[in-house]
């Protein structure tokens, strides 16, 4: 059985590199060229159940995979409130009271200015993952999950955090993600980059 994380194509958001947590930013022309390249390499696997998050760039980079299937919104897979960083550039973030405060390593707690709360993010997305994979392993299916980059650290740097030092090591590019595979008593085994 296989789990596939699928991080929505590049949007106009990531091309200005703006924090873009809970804004509706489409997928771009660029990130509709990347899909489609991964699509034609044979990466993407049609699965059984598949989920993706309420926001439109899922919806779309969904629709270009795998077109016409059927999915199920998941609020608990959107993207971390930013808060008063949504939007901005870096440089706009850093003028903003308590961001230094959010990015310092060391103030793991920390809460985005305006947002969201890091170890709140990471037990929203972490129980709903571990719902899903009961219920994938459950019925022997292979799902599909096409969300957001942070969703997708979040489960990859929890799952394997002994393997990478950081939560960013785990961000992959637009369309890419990760396969996670389990063996016949459900238990994870490796994975695979999209």
């Amino acid at each position: 059985m296989i789990i596939q994380l699928v991080r929505h194509g590049t949007t106009f958001a990531n091309e200005r590199r703006l924090y873009c947590g809970l804004t509706d930013s489409f997928v771009s022309s660029r990130g509709l060229s990347e899909i489609g390249a991964i699509k034609q390499s044979g990466k993407y696997k049609s699965a059984k159940l598949n989920f993706t998050s309420p926001l439109v760039r899922t919806h779309q980079t969904f629709k270009e995979i795998f077109g016409h299937t059927d999915f199920i919104q998941v609020k608990e897979f959107s993207e971390f409130d930013f808060g008063h960083l949504e939007m901005k550039t870096d440089g706009e973030a850093t003028k903003i009271v308590g961001y230094e405060d959010w990015v310092n390593p060391g103030n793991i707690g920390a809460t985005c200015p305006g947002g969201e709360n890091n170890i709140d993010f990471n037990r929203r997305v972490m129980a709903k993952f571990r719902e899903i994979v009961s219920a994938a392993v459950a019925s022997n299916s292979d799902t599909c999950i096409v969300c957001h980059g942070g969703v997708i650290s979040t489960i990859m740097f929890t799952l394997f955090e002994n393997e990478r030092d950081h939560f960013y090591r785990w961000l992959p590019k637009g369309g890419e993600g990760y396969t996670l595979v389990y063996d016949e008593n459900g238990i994870l085994v490796s994975y695979l980059e999209i």
